[in-house]
């Protein structure tokens, strides 16, 4: 047997025994191991996956009271994994694991009093819970809470209160919050107008592959708005744009290559994507094409 397949059966020894050891842990009530092996069997992790075993774990630990196993729980509920689709059990779920300061069923209780989701609609409750969530650092009621300062939504509309909730969500690299930062530093809402402090958001949001950014930075760099007018940096964001699907930049990519702007001249590439576009259904492309093979054609 070889050094590394050695080495490989061991590391698999120790698995099973951890493995072991967190059973027999769960098995005599631990709350922790039991919730762990509920993960364990939720992701498929060093065990097979199970919704079922996921779900027996899950319960018992959380029938302990463990927030972390409650919130879990109401999870699976909520998405009806393994068991019936049952709103109010999630509800009751998080609020148990919410009440004991857990974030995670913080955020997801503040979700179902914004949209209305097996309870009645209550933007004043969303905005308690994803507060007690955004305070705590998460993320996803950090940006909730700043969109609904800003549209006013369960409480007065505050362009200083979303700024800072958009900024905290930004700073942990969430690029919905990148690119909404960068769109106020552009129009001035809120805040002092900066087209370079937004290019700096939307390049953050871009390199994340968020493509509502990179539209933006392909307009700025094509303008010379906030940064130096650089025809090829604009090809490179509207490239990564048309990489990702977005049938509006395979269009326009498609026209840079055509006439040079920004690339190298090159009618191979101008057609590949303008067929990428239309097969899309955009309408501009679609016409395009058919111009073109109407051209070819006589």
């Amino acid at each position: 047997m070889g050094e590394e397949a050695a080495q490989n059966q061991k590391t698999d020894q120790d698995r099973l025994l951890a493995l072991e050891q967190l059973e027999n842990k769960a098995e005599e009530g631990d709350t922790q191991a039991q919730f762990f092996l509920g993960f364990m069997y939720t992701m498929g992790r060093d065990v097979k996956q199970s919704d079922a075993k996921a779900l027996k774990w899950y319960r018992k630990s959380a029938d302990q009271g463990f927030a972390a196993a409650q919130a879990n729980l109401a999870m699976m509920y909520d998405a009806g994994r393994g068991v019936p689709r049952d709103l109010g059990a999630a509800l009751k779920l998080y609020r148990k694991a919410a009440e004991q300061g857990e974030a995670s069923a913080e955020v997801n209780l503040g979700m179902m009093y914004s949209m209305g989701r097996g309870v009645e609609k209550d933007e004043a409750e969303a905005i308690k819970w994803f507060t007690k969530a955004a305070t705590q650092g998460a993320v996803t009621a950090q940006y909730n809470l700043a969109v609904m300062y800003t549209e006013g939504l369960g409480v007065a509309k505050d362009a200083a209160a979303a700024m800072g909730w958009y900024r905290k969500a930004a700073e942990q690299n969430l690029a919905l919050a990148q690119f909404a930062l960068g769109k106020l530093y552009e129009s001035g809402l809120g805040v002092a107008k900066d087209e370079a402090v937004a290019v700096t958001w939307y390049r953050k949001a871009g390199q994340q592959a968020y493509l509502p950014a990179l539209s933006k930075l392909v307009f700025l760099y094509d303008e010379g708005r906030g940064v130096t007018k650089d025809e090829a940096a604009a090809a490179h964001w509207q490239r990564m744009a048309a990489d990702l699907g977005g049938a509006e930049s395979q269009f326009q990519l498609s026209q840079r290559y055509a006439t040079g702007r920004g690339v190298e001249k090159s009618e191979i590439e101008a057609v590949k994507w303008l067929k990428l576009s239309a097969a899309q259904g955009l309408p501009l492309a679609v016409e395009k094409l058919k111009q073109l093979d109407d051209k070819n054609k006589s």
